[in-house]
């Protein structure tokens, strides 16, 4: 599967801000694993 993220899943990890922090680290371990492929946009890099 491919998880595409914007800044916000970023956002939500990294500040621990709930409700949304559970699944945000979720889809960060899942990548980390290799278990899923994700990908941001080019926006998404100027961004952060």
């Amino acid at each position: 599967m491919k998880i595409l993220i914007d800044t916000n899943i970023i956002i939500d990890a990294q500040t621990s801000r709930e409700p949304f922090r559970e699944v945000a680290e979720k889809i960060f371990i899942l990548a980390a694993n290799q278990v899923e492929n994700m990908y941001i946009t080019a926006s998404f890099a100027t961004d952060i």
